[in-house]
């Protein structure tokens, strides 16, 4: 935290900034929260750079400076791996909004830290099944902006989806073991 300049409580966003990565929605959500008088920050890490559209990091820099976002979502760059484990274990949760993705190992990082994910509602996410997700429309930033105020200021919403998430796992995972030691017996 010291290293960044890291506020207390934040989201991680650990993406490359090409264009289906969909940071804009991101920023969108970030936009309306700000214009409630709330303040809740994001940090970003990745290569700024796409070859299939090499302006498109300025335009999203541009859209923050519009909205006057930045002192709540900010850019890091590149950073060691270390950085980025060190930056998601410590956040309230991680961030994908993607349009689309092959298996996210961002999923799979925040699922060994057991970590509350936003993730936009695509099939890959929802084969992931994490249990701590919440699940976005990626073309809606009101979805996603509740997530964030509910997470960011502890409302009741995230403990129930939480709740019921893990009891679903702990069923399926007895399940399995079920069907296990079915196998092993016959």
């Amino acid at each position: 935290k010291k290293k960044y300049k890291i506020h207390k409580k934040y989201f991680f966003l650990p993406n490359q900034y090409w264009v289906h990565k969909n940071h804009k929605i991101v920023i969108e959500a970030l936009g309306k929260i700000k214009k409630m008088k709330k303040e809740i920050y994001v940090y970003s890490t990745g290569s700024s750079y796409d070859y299939r559209n090499p302006a498109y990091f300025k335009y999203l820099m541009d859209i923050i400076k519009e909205k006057k976002l930045r002192s709540n979502y900010f850019y890091l760059g590149v950073i060691p791996y270390v950085d980025v484990m060190s930056l998601m274990y410590h956040s309230l949760a991680v961030l994908n909004p993607s349009f689309f993705e092959g298996w996210s190992s961002t999923v799979e990082q925040a699922k060994a830290y057991n970590k509350n994910v936003i993730l936009s509602d695509i099939k890959v996410h929802r084969e992931q099944k994490p249990i701590k997700a919440f699940y976005f429309n990626p073309n809606n930033s009101n979805s996603l902006k509740n997530y964030l105020i509910d997470i960011y200021f502890k409302k009741s919403l995230k403990n129930k989806f939480t709740k019921t998430k893990k009891e679903n796992y702990n069923k399926k995972i007895n399940e399995y073991i079920d069907t296990y030691c079915d196998i092993l017996n016959n």
